[in-house]
């Protein structure tokens, strides 16, 4: 209203015989056309004035800021669930591993949990790639959308590094830091998604029967090789056999109390 009342003002102030111009019905703020693609970014200010983390991968995200259609979009959470299950088989096929890295982090020996951690990126991503879902991408996006989405998570990642720069590191090391982060946080989610609830179980039993150090370690690597064979996808008869193994590995007075745990879980006070 104000923009078309300036514009009548104008036009009333003319010489007389002047020809009139047509008021331009362009907003007066307005300023110059700017490429909307140039304006996608994941890079934005927190709350509290810092750096604001996405949630995810940022490839992902940066996916997400593209004009896509709603069946571009469903297969791009279909490939973000697909990156977490391939974690989780990871987890499951190196369960081992995954057993040495807690046995270190209840040492103390964080150096050597870290590693192996790392030994996992690298089987994961081969190469302890930096944007690896990059890739993963490239099933779903045009040539110009995969760039477009490459230059806004790189953008991030190098938004995000130069916040998190230490002394010792050049930006490179930084980024790689910070990537390796990001991949901690995936397994920390895939282990919550899988593991976690096999891992709080064996809790209650150790809790209920009270084993010895050496029955402990035998419970133990029974469930271990229980998950590395069904791979989470148990029949009742496997989980049977797992149980009916753990309760030999025990002493009669431990076989009792494992008996009485099972029979609360399955007829509760």
């Amino acid at each position: 209203m104000i923009a078309h009342l300036v514009a009548s003002l104008l036009v009333l102030a003319q010489p007389v015989g002047q020809e009139t111009r047509q008021p331009d019905d362009t907003p007066l703020l307005t300023g110059p056309a700017v490429d909307k693609a140039k304006t996608r970014s994941l890079v934005q200010g927190s709350m509290r004035g810092g750096f604001a983390r996405v949630e995810g991968r940022p490839e992902f995200a940066a996916a997400r800021l593209l004009d896509l259609d709603e069946e571009t979009l469903d297969r791009i959470r279909e490939l973000e669930e697909e990156r977490g299950l391939s974690i989780v088989i990871l987890l499951i096929d190196r369960i081992d591993d995954l057993r040495d890295m807690t046995d270190a982090q209840l040492a103390g020996d964080n150096a050597r949990a870290l590693e192996i951690l790392s030994d996992l990126w690298n089987l994961h991503d081969e190469g302890e790639l930096l944007q690896p879902a990059i890739d993963e991408l490239e099933a779903v996006l045009t040539e110009q959308q995969l760039d477009e989405a490459d230059r806004i998570s790189s953008e991030y990642m190098h938004a995000w590094a130069s916040g998190e720069k230490r002394q010792n590191e050049d930006l490179e090391q930084t980024k790689q830091r910070l990537a390796f982060s990001v991949f901690q946080q995936e397994v920390r989610d895939a282990y919550d998604a899988s593991l976690l609830t096999t891992r709080q179980a064996m809790q209650g039993i150790y809790d209920a029967v009270d084993p010895t150090p050496e029955q402990r370690e035998t419970l133990r690597t029974i469930v271990i090789d229980h998950i590395k064979t069904t791979r989470l996808k148990a029949t009742p008869a496997q989980r049977r056999a797992a149980m009916r193994r753990m309760y030999d590995a025990l002493d009669e007075e431990r076989q009792g109390k494992l008996f009485d745990y099972i029979m609360r879980a399955v007829v509760p006070d």
